[in-house]
């Protein structure tokens, strides 16, 4: 992960940035339209980056690719204000994937799902100083096997979580994780609510399965909506999850698309941005029938 200085190298091409490469005059008005940093990871391969909610950090997910005999991860905290490394969390196993970091909505708490040769994890850190709160133990949790091992040439972990406020009739417990676990061989998806604050399971696991699939599917991403109080989860394959935040026992699963999903956002709490090969499809949810529907 690195950016320029902010001293403009006028002279430099950037490779897939024709408007910076073009004539003098349009170079020097799109470069300086920006500040950029250069920032040191020690070369390790960046997976993912986020910024934290009030642009105090960004936090990445680095891998040493070099590592032998051990797969290798770093998970790197950065202050956006000195542009320095100010933390740093290991983590180490025999064939790990990892890629998305999850955030509560103060923005203090961050949540890793990881996978490490078919036994499944949750880190939980504290944004500013990547402090250890909680590392779930899932696999242990619903006494899985360890046989959904990741998927050659996919970071996707077969395991995605979210964080949910506190609910208002339980405040005691805090903000909670919902995590969602994916056993691809069973083809079935187990979920359930953690407290972060307690650091105990808040209701019994919920098993669905998945019957129009292959083993190679897999869940993308969570994202929690308070427009719906929903936590939904999205599979490569084309599936949606859709689980009611403080109850995610009531739950139900349909396919939106025969289409292959990559990397998506959720805008507005309420419209679904996802990657499909080379195109971006949308989708939102039908206000009478609560689906989600492609619309472009």
């Amino acid at each position: 992960m690195y950016t320029d200085s902010s001293v403009v190298d006028y002279e430099k091409d950037y490779e897939g940035l024709a408007q910076f490469n073009s004539d003098d005059r349009t170079k020097r008005i799109f470069r300086d339209l920006t500040e950029r940093h250069q920032i040191d990871t020690h070369n390790l391969e960046t997976i993912n980056i986020i910024i934290t909610y009030g642009s105090k950090f960004a936090v990445a997910i680095t891998n040493d690719s070099s590592a032998h005999g051990k797969d290798h991860f770093e998970i790197l905290g950065f202050s956006l204000n000195s542009f320095e490394q100010k933390w740093s969390k290991t983590v180490e196993g025999t064939y790990i994937k990892m890629k998305e970091i999850e955030q509560s909505d103060d923005g203090q708490q961050l949540a890793i799902c990881y996978q490490d040769d078919g036994e499944f994890f949750v880190l939980v850190l504290s944004a500013d100083g990547g402090h250890e709160i909680d590392l779930v133990r899932v696999t242990d949790l619903l006494h899985l096997d360890k046989k959904s091992k990741p998927i050659e040439g996919f970071w996707e972990p077969m395991i995605t979580c979210c964080f949910i406020p506190a609910n208002p009739q339980n405040p005691k417990l805090g903000s909670s994780l919902v995590i969602c676990v994916y056993h691809r061989f069973e083809r079935k998806q187990y979920h359930f609510s953690y407290s972060v604050q307690e650091k105990k399971v808040i209701d019994e696991p919920t098993v669905c399965e998945i019957k129009d699939c292959t083993v190679l599917n897999f869940p993308i991403k969570s994202f929690y909506s308070a427009a719906h109080n929903n936590c939904y989860t999205f599979y490569r394959q084309g599936h949606a999850f859709t689980m009611e935040a403080q109850a995610p026992a009531n739950c139900h699963c349909v396919p939106i698309t025969s289409a292959d999903l990559g990397s998506m956002y959720l805008l507005f709490d309420q419209a679904l941005i996802v990657r499909s090969s080379s195109s971006i499809l949308f989708f939102k949810t039908d206000p009478e029938t609560k689906q989600w529907v492609q619309y472009h």
